[in-house]
């Protein structure tokens, strides 16, 4: 197709499906329903609600069941921004989100509960680009530590920028670093050659992407509008090759 830019996280999500290897990556979403949010939660225990269409983290929710007081029961809760309502009843607590999020199309998605820092989650954004000849490469990777009780990483909402080598300290250093490295490269191309597939006039893909604690990456969002701007933050040769990248026609 000739569309390079895809606002749509169903879109983008569906469109990275069709390779094996990258699937095993990505985790489950469906498009929100009550009876979806309901099923997803009991498989996993907890998941994020996300607007279909939307930037910058705002609107994301984070559902959980966890075990309640009395024997096999359960307690509901959800945070939208710094706010944590809690219930007694799955019914209750949809209702409540349905007056918390805006009368838009949301999706709902598996939650990984990725590696943490200093006891606050954070994540990746790859960039991965074409070369001259049409090649996918890698050209930046950044980490954003989430701020002190936020469940999403945006720069707007007070996230702070860091080298994965940083962020990765605690958990691998040396040549497991050089392992996970390796790995996150070849899956963010691997990504990138998926999504071209379907719409192969795309040059350029920012790839949100967490790692649990087997050091296991997710992909969690695909962006085909993504903002070079933190690259020169945390390193400006790299900001500088993103840049050079984005001027091949």
């Amino acid at each position: 197709m000739g569309i390079r830019y895809l606002r749509s996280k169903w879109l983008k999500t569906k469109a990275i499906n069709g390779d094996s290897l990258v699937n095993i990556h990505i985790p489950e979403t469906k498009r929100y329903t009550k009876d979806v949010l309901r099923d997803m939660l009991n498989k996993y225990g907890m998941v994020y609600i996300k607007p279909e269409s939307g930037s910058l983290g705002i609107g994301v929710i984070k559902v959980e069941r966890i075990r309640g007081i009395k024997p096999g029961g359960w307690t509901y809760k959800y945070q939208k921004g710094l706010r944590k309502k809690q219930f007694q009843t799955y019914g209750a607590m949809y209702d409540s989100i349905e007056k918390d999020k805006a009368p838009k199309k949301y999706l709902v998605q598996k939650g990984i509960r990725t590696l943490k820092y200093n006891k606050r989650s954070f994540d990746m954004r790859i960039m991965v680009q074409r070369d001259r000849s049409g090649i996918w490469k890698v050209t930046g990777t950044v980490c954003r530590l989430s701020a002190p009780g936020r469940i999403v990483s945006n720069g707007s909402q007070g996230a702070t920028l860091h080298t994965l080598k940083q962020m990765l300290s605690p958990y691998a250093d040396g040549a497991r670093l050089a392992a996970v490295t390796n790995r996150l490269e070849r899956l963010s191309i691997r990504v990138a050659k998926q999504y071209a597939r379907n719409y192969r006039f795309t040059r350029e893909l920012g790839l949100d992407v967490a790692l649990d604690a087997r050091l296991y990456p997710w992909i969690l969002e695909v962006n085909t509008t993504p903002q070079i701007a933190p690259f020169k933050n945390i390193d400006v040769p790299m900001y500088n090759r993103i840049k050079a990248f984005r001027k091949i026609k």
